[in-house]
């Protein structure tokens, strides 16, 4: 089975995440939502919001909405991901993107996620 991990503060969950959820190609096969907290930031749902993701994705079949810290490619490591889901509203999401791609490519320039 491949992993694909949507990461994101998610303060609140919206629909505009959930399209992108669901119209991500990993969820056909098996797609697993990671759910990404930074400390810093000041949050309206701190701790509801796996509760809430479980809550509006619970028809979406293989999809899990879970709760980590640290480094995303550490996480992805971890479950085994091929993939990371990302959505774009404007062009400076997308030169922000790059940038973490670049970092992420860095931190881990080629792994095999497991099967």
């Amino acid at each position: 089975m491949r992993v694909a991990v949507y990461p994101g503060s998610f303060d609140p969950f919206t629909n505009g995440h959930l399209d992108i959820l669901g119209g991500s190609p990993g969820c056909s096969i098996r797609s697993l939502s990671g759910f990404w907290c930074i400390p810093p930031r000041t949050a309206c749902f701190p701790e509801k919001r796996v509760a809430m993701i479980i809550e509006v994705c619970k028809d979406l079949k293989n999809v899990r909405a879970i709760h980590f810290d640290g480094l995303l490619v550490d996480f992805c490591r971890k479950v085994g991901a091929c993939a990371v889901i990302r959505g774009l509203r404007a062009v400076s999401d997308y030169e922000y993107e790059l940038q973490m791609f670049s970092v992420n490519k860095q931190l881990a320039p080629i792994w095999k996620p497991s099967s």
